[in-house]
């Protein structure tokens, strides 16, 4: 059984999974899935079955009837959402969980995501990550590993 999804229900998904801030007094509030530039489009095809028991949740749901069950997820609140995805988490949750997973791994590589954090979005690669000046403690460790000399044969 392959079902077609609407974008609006896909990205109503992983806005529920991650929906974001408001605002942040650490610096950028994080944005939802879809704001951060993540396609809800995505995960359909790889996720086909805990979409489409979703989607029959969502149909369901008192507040989604009048809707399409694909459009009507996208139509209810916050809550409502959260409530249709617990419930099909509490029967398929290994499904499930692979889905969360996928959507949490792309989110954290996204550079409005990393900017929130206050991470660079420049590649580790050539130039490296800055790292803090070691304390003294840390030098006299590096020492006496130095004074041991090396620990292989050198190679002729």
């Amino acid at each position: 059984m392959t079902e077609t999804f609407s974008d609006s229900f896909l990205d109503a998904v992983i806005d529920t999974v991650l929906p974001g801030e408001v605002h942040s007094a650490l610096g950028p509030p994080l944005p939802s899935a879809s704001a951060a530039g993540l396609a809800g489009r995505r995960y359909g095809s790889r996720h086909a079955a805990v979409l489409t028991a979703i989607a029959q949740e969502a149909a369901k749901s008192q507040a989604v009837k009048s809707q399409a069950a694909s459009d009507g997820l996208a139509a209810a609140g916050p809550e409502q959402r959260r409530l249709i995805l617990a419930a099909v988490e509490q029967v398929m949750f290994e499904p499930f969980r692979a889905l969360v997973q996928d959507i949490v791994a792309d989110y954290h590589d996204q550079p409005a995501v990393l900017v929130a954090y206050g991470w660079r979005v420049e590649p580790p690669q050539p130039h490296g990550h800055r790292i803090a000046a070691a304390d003294a403690e840390t030098l006299a460790r590096l020492e006496r590993v130095k004074a041991r000399g090396p620990l292989w044969r050198a190679a002729s």
